[in-house]
């Protein structure tokens, strides 16, 4: 295996450990899924909910100058991996609605 894929696997582990501990799985997965059966209309609007808890938990990563960087890819790739769900959600609900 070539070292830029073990690079790769080894960034995506981080990412999902990243993504299943405590308060970034029930940011990323249990917001979309309740504001989902609350209001399908606001579903877009648990993204920058997300962003702003992770400002308010991870404020002091953030403003290290080190990890900056680091909570910044996170924070984006969490952002991306609730677009997906999202949009996951939204075309089950199409499917159901027909």
């Amino acid at each position: 295996m070539s070292d830029t894929m073990i690079q790769v696997i080894t960034i995506m582990q981080f990412i999902m450990q990243y993504l299943l501990m405590p308060a970034s799985f029930l940011l990323t997965f249990i917001l979309p899924v309740a504001v989902y059966v609350i209001n399908r209309r606001y579903i877009w609007a648990s993204i920058p909910l997300t962003v702003i808890m992770e400002l308010i938990i991870n404020w002091d990563n953030f403003m290290y100058y080190e990890s900056r960087g680091l909570m910044i890819f996170f924070t984006l790739a969490q952002v991306a991996v609730m677009a997906v769900f999202i949009l996951v959600l939204k075309y089950i609900g199409v499917k159901t609605k027909k």
